[in-house]
């Protein structure tokens, strides 16, 4: 929450004496207001609540606020609003109750009383019943939208609720994503007027101010599902030395388009980022510009922002410039094809040459020694009706680092722009990884210990510590469970206005430049770099670069997509979780290969080897001992016997339930006897009381 300061504007300052001298020249109401901002002076700004989208919503500054109604960024107020000479301000009269989404998502079953609905939030312990006149039409297993009730049906030992939406099957196409949408509270539904702003854009023309960069032979590199190319690269030998090489990275200059305050800007701000499902995407901009003007199409123009970066042969960056220009790409490339023709010698001039600069920008990186951890990663492939048709590891090309090292060089020089012309001066926002705290790193020494690794602890930490064990666990094989302790041991990255280095890629400086597309934080340091180099009055007469608001707001900016960032993983985690349980729902009673990935009093979760998929194995469910759990090692021991579990232990386990509408599944050790039902230790199915805790 954002606290005005008191306020510095002469406005505000002389408001009161204006009341009694001017009094025949202001105008004043009681308007509906939110709170959208601050100014360069730290005081709050407004707008109407209902604006007219035609229009450019008028800035009302907001009065110091009486005792006790001190308002903040994202309230809505009742106050009285003021006129004069011009200028408007507001008095809050009233901070009004925020609005919160009460709505709760779950599947139907009808009954004889009407139907009960069970929450698909695995924390969400409630039953709701329907009477019969609030169904809505809704049929057996569909996944709804209701309302709950403040009353208990005594009877039923639910809460009462009403249906408000009907949202299909729980298997069809985008039931998962719609869920994960909703629980995070994603918008995904663009105001008309961001639509409008998006679709009356003008194509791109050669103007003053701007490099013609059309006669490079730019590419784009994606994947085959890609629909928005917001990066294209070229690099060639260096004409005053063959030994070093020149690079171009050129990014969308999506900030031409969103202009700072404009209705995209602010639908932009609040989505933070844009969220990807197997499914679908929740975009950052209106497909018009995400799709469209500000995608790096081949064979057509388009609007860009070029880092043009030199390298030695051993890919030391010597030197680095930005321009604001207009490009063709030549081709639109995909990681796999481009590799297959790379790997077979039949490449191109232009293609050769991007594999023959990353080589160099390789050395620097092993030089830099930035933590190299190698984590599975899995792709979910629908078929036509939108249901999973296979999980599958994702092999790691070396185009995908190719284009990773070409982007991380282009990140590492907008850093530096920044530091050199003082971020303080035209802003900027960094991407900040601090060093592991030491208590992390004193747990993750023990997790070692116990596996026969050390970590050597002794000076400052550096990410090369973790490489030693991390490529010492890849000959083991156990880099699974070695490489995720180590990440869980890591701090998480976040956005800030001040640089403070960054661990994980072992550079002082970063931040994010090339994917404006979909992250807003690459918005903000693209409008730094115009604000900097001055190019908003060369190229459109309009300053389309950072404002003194934003620079001055930038902690609170930072702040905020630092928590859009952590919304959408959790978005894209919890579909994720559904899509493998969905997969793996006809398959109960197999048995998987599987390694444990967490230890508990109650039990350990097991990650399944082909799929990535996740579970649970309850304690209870060990029949051959009873199980306790030593706190100081992290294990689970047997009294009896003195067997142990720990994490990163390999084990193949049975499937004994899984619960597609939670996106939850429940294991049991392979090898043990069965009971009548075929399972260790609980029924087959979803259990009894299906919110009882693992």
């Amino acid at each position: 929450m954002f606290k005005a300061k008191k306020s510095s504007h002469p406005a505000a300052r002389n408001y009161k004496s204006r009341e009694k001298n001017n009094a025949d020249t202001k105008k004043s109401s009681v308007s509906l207001l939110d709170i959208v901002g601050l100014s360069a002076d730290g005081e709050l700004i407004a707008q109407a609540a209902k604006t007219d989208e035609r229009r450019e919503p008028e800035r009302i500054i907001v009065l110091p606020a009486k005792q006790g109604l001190a308002a903040a960024i994202g309230d809505r107020v009742l106050a009285r609003v003021h006129k004069n000479d011009g200028i408007l301000t507001a008095q809050i009269m009233k901070i009004l109750p925020k609005a919160t989404t009460q709505t709760v998502l779950g599947v139907f079953t009808p009954n004889k009383y009407g139907g009960m609905v069970e929450p698909v939030d695995r924390k969400n312990h409630n039953s709701y019943s329907i009477a019969p006149e609030f169904c809505g039409g809704a049929t057996a297993g569909e996944l709804v939208e209701i309302d709950p009730q403040n009353a208990s049906n005594r009877r039923l030992g639910a809460r009462p609720a009403r249906i408000v939406k009907c949202l299909g099957a729980l298997d069809n196409p985008h039931a998962f994503s719609t869920i994960a949408i909703h629980k995070q509270e994603i918008p995904n539904m663009f105001p008309e007027a961001a639509i409008k702003e998006a679709e009356n854009a003008l194509p791109p023309v050669l103007s003053a101010g701007r490099e013609d960069l059309r006669d490079v032979p730019f590419i784009t590199i994606d994947g085959e599902d890609a629909r928005d190319f917001d990066d294209a690269v070229f690099a060639q030998t260096d004409a005053q030395n063959p030994k070093n090489w020149r690079l171009l990275v050129a990014i969308a200059d999506v900030a031409y388009y969103v202009r700072p305050n404009s209705a995209l800007d602010r639908e932009a701000f609040l989505r933070g980022n844009s969220v990807y499902f197997p499914d679908l995407v929740v975009p950052m901009l209106p497909e018009a510009l995400s799709n469209g003007l500000c995608s790096l199409k081949p064979n057509e123009d388009r609007y860009c922002l070029v880092a043009e970066i030199f390298i030695d042969e051993n890919g030391q960056m010597l030197r680095h410039k930005f321009m604001r220009a207009i490009m063709r790409s030549v081709a639109r490339r995909t990681y796999n094809d481009l590799q297959a023709e790379f790997d077979e010698n039949r490449s191109s001039e232009i293609v050769k040459n991007l594999y023959d600069a990353y080589s160099c920008l390789q050395r620097s990186i092993e030089i830099r020694g930035p933590l190299d951890l190698n984590l599975p990663e899995y792709k979910v492939s629908l078929n036509e009706q939108g249901q999973v048709a296979n999980i599958q590891k994702v092999s790691g090309l070396t185009s995908h680092k190719l284009i990773e090292a070409f982007m991380i060089a282009a990140n590492i020089a907008a850093a530096d722009t920044l530091c050199a012309s003082g971020s303080d001066k035209h802003g900027g926002i960094f991407r900040v990884h601090e060093a592991p705290d030491l208590t992390k790193l004193g747990t993750l020494r023990d997790i070692l210990k116990i596996s026969g690794y050390k970590l050597d602890m002794s000076g400052s930490a550096h990410a090369k510590n973790f490489n030693r064990i991390l490529r010492l666990a890849e000959e083991r094989g156990e880099e699974a469970i070695i490489h995720t302790a180590v990440l869980r041991s890591q701090m998480q990255a976040y956005y800030a206005a001040h640089n403070k280095g960054h661990f994980g890629l072992a550079l002082g400086s970063y931040c994010h430049f090339t994917s404006p597309i979909r992250r807003y934080a690459d918005l903000i340091v693209h409008r730094s770099l115009i604000a900097k180099h001055k190019w908003g009055s060369l190229v459109n007469d309009i300053n389309d670069g950072i404002t003194p608001e934003e620079t001055s707001n930038l902690e609170q900016i930072s702040e905020h997509i630092s928590t859009t960032e952590r919304r959408a993983m959790l978005a894209e985690r919890d579909a994720m979780d559904r899509y493998k349980t969905a997969f793996l729902a006809d398959k109960v009673g197999a048995v998987f290969d599987a390694r444990i990935s967490g230890i508990g009093s109650s039990g350990f979760f097991v990650t399944l080897e082909e799929t990535g998929a996740d579970g649970y194995v309850p304690k209870n469910s060990l029949l051959d001992d009873f199980y306790i759990f030593d706190i100081k090692t992290n294990r689970l021991k047997g009294r009896k016997h003195g067997k142990v579990f720990f994490a990163g232990m390999r084990l193949r386990v049975v499937l004994d339930m899984a619960d597609v509408s939670t996106g939850s599944m429940r294991f049991s050790l392979a090898g043990q006897e069965r009971n009548s039902s075929g399972s260790a230790a609980h029924k087959l199915g979803a259990p009894k009381k299906r919110r009882k805790k693992f």
